[in-house]
């Protein structure tokens, strides 16, 4: 793959890219803060407390280019008597809504294998959702003859933690479990929203900087990254459904999905201050 280029593409949404293009610096860096990312000391203590062979994939260990993202929705208004904090936290409580079942389901760690010990499904839907464990089903429809047309077949699966939560944004960080074994990536995905000082709209938004966390699954035949540019488009799709069928309104705006060379980004955006444990 070639050294990105200087300029931003031109379907990024200038709020959320204005400050990444000052000074001529490359558009990925705006992914900078994602890229730097490490959850903190607890948090990663609460992923090593649960088993020996636990633990948070890093984003420097990880294989080939790095995936830069971003899937914005703007909402030029918001359904009644609801904050955009509330529509992120109704997202957040209720993620399968906004996402294809086609491509992935989302459960608490313990929902999904108990005994719920470590009080994955309540602390994910409580106000402090930090170091949550949510599993993820990432799965395909086939139909085969006489079967039910909502069968799934699942090519895969992972783990990832809440590694961060505030009013405005939630972290994902992806995980290493004793049951999923390794997520196909390795990296941090973000859910929030911005608002754009201009006009007052609201802009909500997944973004992501992950790599394969493996050389198999940097393979041309296993490409993690084109059924997530299918997951994320469908969470645009049913985020907007969402707004306009609840008397707001809102429209999709033209995602970002680009692999980047990786040490070009190593050098100039990966500079963490948070230290492994």
């Amino acid at each position: 793959m070639s050294p990105p280029t200087a300029a931003a593409p031109t379907s990024a949404p200038a709020p959320a890219l204005a400050k990444a293009v000052a000074r001529g610096s490359p558009w990925w860096a705006a992914w900078a803060d994602l890229i730097r990312f490490r959850p903190s000391a607890a948090v990663q203590n609460g992923v090593k407390s649960r088993s020996s062979s636990w633990y948070i994939h890093k984003l420097e260990d990880a294989w080939g280019d790095i995936n830069i993202d971003l899937y914005p929705v703007v909402v030029s208004s918001l359904p009644p008597s609801v904050s955009a904090e509330d529509l992120l936290e109704h997202i957040r409580t209720n993620i399968n809504d906004f996402v294809d079942p086609s491509y992935s389901h989302f459960y608490p760690y313990d929902e999904r294998y108990p005994p719920p010990s470590f009080g994955d499904k309540a602390r994910w839907l409580s106000s402090g959702p930090e170091s949550a464990v949510i599993s993820i089903s990432m799965r395909m429809v086939r139909t085969w003859p006489g079967s039910d047309p909502t069968y799934y077949f699942r090519p895969d699966r992972g783990s990832v933690v809440c590694a961060q939560h505030e009013p405005n944004f939630w972290i994902f960080s992806t995980i290493y479990t004793d049951e999923d074994w390794g997520h196909p990536v390795s990296g941090n995905r973000q859910f929030g929203f911005i608002q754009d000082p201009n006009n007052g709209s609201f802009i909500f938004f997944t973004r992501g900087a992950d790599r394969a966390t493996s050389m198999i699954d940097d393979f041309p035949l296993t490409p993690v990254f084109t059924f997530a540019d299918w997951l994320w488009k469908s969470f645009q799709q049913r985020l907007v459904n969402y707004v306009n069928g609840n008397g707001g309104s809102a429209s999709s705006s033209s995602p970002i999905s680009e692999r980047v060379f990786w040490p070009a980004v190593k050098v100039v955006a990966w500079h963490p201050t948070v230290q492994w444990i």
